[in-house]
């Protein structure tokens, strides 16, 4: 959940009781290697071990909302910088 956008607190580690998206974990076992995949709301964290030999990690976002990065206002390159929604942007990315 973290690496998808979302805090879950150390102390307990558990995700926070007011979160309304849907959370789905996948195992999956290929001739390739075996496939783990997390998503939520649509984003997802995809791993996948070839073979036991290389570890590989795809990050799928389709929801930018559910991220925030610390800039400047848009237009304000030199202003404040504070905690914004991600934009659909490369730079952002």
């Amino acid at each position: 959940m973290r690496f998808l956008g979302h805090p879950v607190p150390a102390t307990h580690g558990r995700v926070h009781p007011n979160f309304k998206g849907e959370v789905i974990s996948d195992l999956k076992h290929r001739p390739e290697g075996i496939r783990v995949k997390h998503s939520v709301n649509g984003n997802s964290v995809k791993m996948y071990d070839k073979e036991g030999s290389v570890l590989r990690i795809e990050t799928t976002i389709n929801k930018t909302e559910d991220f925030r990065v610390y800039r400047a206002k848009q237009g304000e390159p030199g202003g404040e910088k504070s905690w914004r929604p991600l934009q659909r942007s490369v730079g952002e990315l």
